[in-house]
């Protein structure tokens, strides 16, 4: 309510006359009120005022005040009452500007337009309503249409503090999304859960970041969570940290379980804790339909154990790494690779780092046998030099590894390493049945290999390299021998003599020799011979590498 305080302090030359209170800019008479709390309301007008020209008037409106002496004359007329403008606000909660020295910050005046106006600037519309898609809707409706779409865990019971059990919570925040399809939140928090999560179709899983929500299994022989290949349709999981807790458990964290599979991994970090011993993905993928994505992954895994695991054909496979971190954090001796493929694996410009590693025969990629999906590739890649690391790629001699590799990376500035290994064979597989094998190793043609003055024979490695460059300034011959290679590999061997005297290589093991020998490299000369590696032509014959070209000059 507003007092008219010139009427209480009077009126000059308007004793014993007469006041009127029009609406502001009309011709109608204003609501008026004898006192503060409103409890005595009058219309009736003119108001008689008393000697003093005076009265006492409240008013909770802007009204033209008309003040009339005791003949009727209109003697004073002036607007009176509150408007936003000259209401005076001073809270922590807005902005202000002190009048005495200009400093701008909360608990400094400002005024309820300016509060009010806020609502706007900040809502985008008008009459306490707010923008959602363009749309001026009530604060209600926004509310209620969130609550289709988002399906918080912690409004089903969770609590996310790492001791309860938010298994059922969970289950039913899920079991509430899958009626319409819809994206179950996570908030901040440890969600320990004893039952596996199983995610079916159309339903998403959304967490407040990799680092700050974590779906932690507490339980040794369970995984924790499950997408069912039954459903054919898409999920999606972002910013989740999956884990375990108080256990140590030896299941997948994620089982991607069957024919129709389609699930997108994004930014989520799996393992990190010392409790998880198992895989941290099992892909089980087996038609062209289905389809598991990670992309922006972490994976840290502390046990020696594999990271990402693809049954053998047909049980496994379609699934494709992009930007993701694979590292162990393991101290200790293993032969477990980071990732087992069969067949329809794809790995684009991911950093693989097992340097950790204090011993054992570590390959970061065991390469099974392909299959429907026509094998495998492994483009872009760094893979991390380490005491414990023989290979980035490996393979029994059971097993043709179908794949296509291209612009990898093997080995950082603590050293190289070699691009392959191959379990008790010479080959990349069975010689005899590479030459339907799909493969192409552009990563090791574009790779090279020195030495100077090896004193003896030299042993190439013609996995990792498709160039050696020998040096020679001692005097003597010069053998030469390679691990075999598969079909339609090329290598190149470099020798340049400053021996004092003509020098004349001979290739051994692993080697074609040719009939008429090699041509002898002169005194300060440069040889260089190319080969490429052919299988044999029948059961139980290894294959060779056959000189292809060679040249001599001065």
């Amino acid at each position: 309510m507003h007092l008219i305080n010139p009427l209480v302090a009077g009126i000059r030359g308007a004793e014993i006359g007469s006041v009127e209170l029009l609406e502001r800019g009309t011709s109608t008479h204003a609501v008026y009120y004898k006192d503060f709390p409103a409890t005595q309301q009058y219309s009736a007008q003119p108001i008689p005022l008393d000697s003093f020209g005076s009265a006492t008037i409240y008013v909770d409106e802007l009204v033209d005040v008309l003040v009339h002496d005791q003949n009727g004359v209109l003697v004073r007329e002036f607007v009176a009452g509150d408007y936003a403008a000259a209401v005076e606000v001073i809270s922590q909660s807005f902005t202000g500007t002190d009048y005495r020295d200009g400093t701008v910050g909360p608990f400094k005046p400002t005024n309820l337009a300016s509060v009010l106006d806020l609502w706007k600037t900040n809502a985008g519309s008008v009459d306490w309503k707010i923008l959602v898609g363009g749309v001026s809707i009530t604060i209600g409706d926004a509310l209620s249409s969130f609550a289709a779409l988002y399906y918080n865990v912690k409004s089903y019971g969770a609590l996310g503090n790492g001791v309860a059990d938010d298994g059922a919570a969970i289950t039913a925040a899920i079991a509430a999304a899958a009626v319409a399809g819809g994206t179950v939140f996570f908030p901040p928090g440890v969600y320990r859960t004893t039952v596996t999560i199983v995610v079916p179709v159309n339903v998403c899983l959304l967490g407040s970041g990799a680092s700050a929500t974590k779906l932690a299994i507490h339980n040794a022989a369970t995984f924790c969570t499950r997408y069912p290949g039954s459903d054919t349709g898409t999920r999606t999981v972002r910013n989740m940290w999956f884990g375990s807790i108080n256990v140590n458990t030896t299941q997948p964290l994620a089982l991607v379980d069957g024919a129709g599979a389609r699930v997108l991994f994004e930014d989520c970090m799996f393992g990190n804790d010392s409790t998880t011993k198992g895989t941290h993905a099992s892909i089980n993928n087996t038609t062209l339909d289905s389809l598991t994505l990670f992309n922006r992954c972490q994976f840290y895994e502390m046990a020696g154990s594999t990271i990402i695991f693809c049954p053998p054909a047909p049980a496994g496979g379609r699934a494709t790494l992009r930007d993701c971190d694979l590292k162990s954090l393991f101290t200790g001796s293993t032969s477990n690779a980071h990732v087992q493929v069969s067949d329809g694996v794809m790995i684009d410009n991911c950093r693989f780092d097992a340097s950790a590693l204090a011993a054992g025969t570590f390959a970061y990629i065991q390469l099974g046998i392909p299959g429907q999906f026509g094998g495998n590739a492994f483009v872009n890649n760094r893979f991390k030099s380490g005491v414990g690391v023989v290979a980035a790629f490996r393979s029994g001699n059971t097993q043709p590894p179908g794949f296509w590799e291209s612009g990898n990376f093997f080995g950082d500035t603590s050293g190289a390493m070699p691009g392959y290994k191959v379990e008790g064979d010479e080959g990349y597989a069975p010689l005899q049945t590479d030459v339907g094998g799909l493969r192409s190793h552009i990563s090791r043609e574009n790779r090279s290999w020195g030495t100077t003055d090896p004193g003896g024979p030299v042993a190439v490695d013609a996995r990792s390299y498709g160039l050696i460059v020998i040096r020679r300034s001692i005097a003597g011959s010069q053998p030469i021998s390679a691990n075999l290679g598969s079909f339609g590999d090329r290598l190149t061997v470099c020798i340049l003599n400053n021996t004092g005297g003509a020098l004349s290589p001979t290739f051994g093991t692993g080697f074609t020799t040719l009939a008429a020998g090699f041509t002898s490299i002169p005194i300060g000369g440069k040889g260089l011979y190319q080969f490429m590696f052919l299988p044999p032509t029948a059961s139980g014959i290894v294959g060779s590498w056959v000189i292809i070209s060679q040249a001599v000059a001065n």
